[in-house]
Parts: structure tokens; C-alpha cells; sequence
């Protein structure tokens, strides 16, 4: 199974902006979380003024997605960038629909549709 783990940072004060230090912070926060065999922190897809949406893919099950959320949560708690009542920092977890490839599809086209439905379940966040 691939799970969709996506990670937002919001202002409290209601400000649509985040520092981009504290974005940074939180990048490096999520790609210390991540086990490098099963876990992959995506580029920004979105446009440069919704950045504050990052998105993890990951394979295992159920159990494995809540265990990547909660790390995130921890160690967010533990850094001193959020501990601060300056920021609201929510994680959540989808399942991607199972996909399998066809008998005379090739890897690449494989692929690309995988990365196409990864794609447009970030766009659902972002929308959301």
C-alpha cells in the first residue's frame, strides 16, 4: 500500500505567511522522520505562496502511516522553532487507490501514472 502523508504549517496569527526559516526547519524535521527504504519527502508541487503543504509517500500499512504521523508530531513538539505558540502544524494520512500495472505497460508508463494519482492527491489537500 502507499500512503500519502501530508504536512501543514499555518501561522496563528491568521498571517498566509510562514518564515521561510521555520519552512526550512520543518523540511528538515520531516526528512529526519523518513526511513530512507520506504519513505520519500516530495518537492513542492503546489504553487511558491502554498509551501507551507509538505508531502511525504510511503509504503507500508496502516500501522506504518500513523507511525510516520506521529514521529512527525514529536519531533515538531520537540524542536524549539515550534514550540513557540507562533505556528499550528497539522499531519494527516491518506491511502492511495491500489494500482497495479498492466500486462504489456512498461515501468515508465507505470510510473508516470502512479506519480500522476501521487499528484492529484496533493492537489486534494492543498484544495481542502
Amino acid at each position: 500500500m502507499i500512503a500519502l502523508v501530508v504536512s501543514q504549517i499555518e501561522s496563528r496569527d491568521g498571517s498566509p505567511d510562514v518564515p521561510r526559516k521555520a519552512l526550512d526547519v520543518a523540511r528538515s524535521i520531516l526528512q529526519e522522520c523518513l526511513r530512507d527504504d520506504t519513505a520519500v519527502l516530495l518537492p513542492s508541487i503546489v504553487p511558491s505562496d502554498e509551501h507551507k503543504l509538505f508531502s511525504v509517500v510511503a509504503s507500508g500499512k496502516q500501522r506504518g502511516a500513523e507511525t510516520i504521523e506521529n514521529r512527525i508530531l514529536e519531533q515538531f513538539g520537540l524542536h524549539q522553532e515550534f514550540q513557540s505558540d507562533n505556528f499550528t502544524v497539522t499531519v494527516s494520512h491518506i491511502f492511495l487507490p491500489p494500482m497495479s500495472r498492466e500486462a504489456n505497460e512498461s515501468m515508465e508508463t507505470f510510473a508516470e501514472r502512479a506519480a500522476v494519482e501521487v499528484r492529484d492527491q496533493v492537489n486534494n489537500a492543498v484544495a481542502a
